[in-house]
C-alpha cells in the first residue's frame, strides 16, 4: 500500500512539472524551451512506460487487436487522414510565410521543430498510457458506450489542470476540453472495439500535430481562418460515424459478451 501510494504522489508531482514548465520557462530561448519540455517529457515518459510495463499493458494479450471491429472502424481513420492531410496544406503557407517574417527561431527552424515534433511524440505516449492503458481499464461499467463516453470525459477534464501554466483564459480551456472530449471518443471507441492501443496513438500523433501542437508551435489560432481547417467539424463527422455504427452494429454484439 505505501509503494503504491509512493509512486503516485512521484507520478503526481512529475505531471505538475510538465504541466507547470511552460510557465516558468517564458523567458527561456525557442530553443532552449523546447530542450526543457523534451528532457522533462522524456523523464514522465520513462516513468509510465516503466510502470506500465510491468503491469503487463504491453502484452499480446492486453493489446490483441480485433481486426472485424478495425475494419468497421476504418472511415474514422480514413477521415482523420483526409484532415491531416487537409489540415497540413491548408496551414502550412501560412506557417511559412509567418516564419519568414519572423525573427523568433532566430535560425534554429529546423531544429525546433524536430525537438517540438519528439515532444509531441512523447506527450501522445504519454497520455495514451495513462488514458487508455490506465484509466480506461479502471471503468467498472457493463454498457460499453457509457465507458467509451466515461473515459471521454475524463481525457477532457483533465484538460483544466493547463489552468497550471498561468497563461489560459476560460474560453480557450473550455475549447480545448470540448476538443479533448471528442478526440478522446474516438480513441475510447477504437482502444474498446478494436483493443489496440497503438492505433489510438497513432490517431492521436496525427491529430496533435495537425491541429493542436501545430498551431500553438507557429503561433497560430489555426482554425479560425479556413473552415476545413476546423478540428471541431471533423472530430464531430468523426463521432457521427461513430454514434451510427454503434446503433447499427455494436450496440447489436454487446450484450453478454466483449466482440
Amino acid at each position: 500500500m505505501r509503494r503504491q501510494v509512493g509512486e503516485s504522489l512521484i507520478f503526481s508531482a512529475l505531471l505538475i512539472i510538465v504541466l507547470m514548465a511552460p510557465g516558468f520557462i517564458v523567458d527561456l530561448e525557442p530553443l532552449q524551451q523546447q530542450c526543457v519540455l523534451l528532457i522533462i517529457n522524456a523523464l514522465l515518459f520513462l516513468y509510465v512506460f516503466y510502470f506500465t510495463s510491468k503491469s503487463g499493458g504491453f502484452s499480446k494479450d492486453a493489446q490483441e487487436p480485433n481486426n472485424r471491429n478495425l475494419f468497421v472502424l476504418l472511415p474514422v481513420f480514413v477521415i482523420i487522414g483526409i484532415m491531416v492531410v487537409l489540415a497540413i496544406i491548408t496551414g502550412f503557407v501560412d506557417a511559412v510565410r509567418i516564419v519568414e517574417n519572423s525573427l523568433f527561431f532566430n535560425g534554429d527552424f529546423n531544429l525546433i521543430t524536430f525537438l517540438t515534433l519528439l515532444r509531441i511524440v512523447l506527450s501522445v505516449l504519454i497520455e495514451e498510457m495513462i488514458f487508455r492503458m490506465s484509466f480506461f481499464n479502471r471503468i467498472r461499467v457493463q454498457n460499453r458506450a457509457v465507458k467509451v463516453l466515461i473515459s471521454a470525459a475524463i481525457f477532457a477534464v483533465f484538460d483544466i489542470l493547463l489552468i497550471l501554466q498561468g497563461r489560459v483564459v476560460f474560453q480557450e480551456l473550455l475549447i480545448s476540453m470540448v476538443i479533448s472530449f471528442l478526440l478522446g471518443v474516438i480513441l475510447g471507441a477504437i482502444m474498446e472495439y478494436g483493443h489496440c492501443v497503438y492505433l489510438c496513438m497513432l490517431v492521436h500523433f496525427l491529430f496533435r500535430f495537425a491541429f493542436w501542437d501545430y498551431q500553438v508551435m507557429y503561433g497560430m489560432f489555426a482554425w479560425g481562418k479556413y473552415i476545413i481547417f476546423n478540428p471541431i467539424l471533423w472530430l464531430l463527422i468523426c463521432n457521427a460515424y461513430l454514434v451510427v455504427i454503434y446503433f447499427v452494429y455494436f450496440k447489436k454484439k454487446e450484450y453478454g459478451r466483449y466482440v
